[in-house]
């Protein structure tokens, strides 16, 4: 059985429509703000868990994510 693999599309900040999965984009981080940050894993091996918001992006937008 050969998997075809789908050639990659990328796309802008504008071209972005809700409810579309899979986007390649290429952005750049304008600012970001750590909002969660648990100090201790919970294995030796695991690192630190820390979630930030950003704000990205490209030549004619921006959006922010998290």
């Amino acid at each position: 059985m050969v998997v075809e693999k789908k050639k990659h599309v990328f796309v802008k900040v504008v071209q972005l429509k809700l409810g579309t999965q899979n986007n390649i984009l290429i952005v750049k981080v304008l600012s970001s703000n750590t909002i969660l940050q648990k100090g201790r894993a919970a294995s030796q091996r695991l690192r630190n868990t820390r979630i930030a918001e950003c704000l990205v992006g490209d030549n004619p937008k921006s959006a922010t994510g998290i």
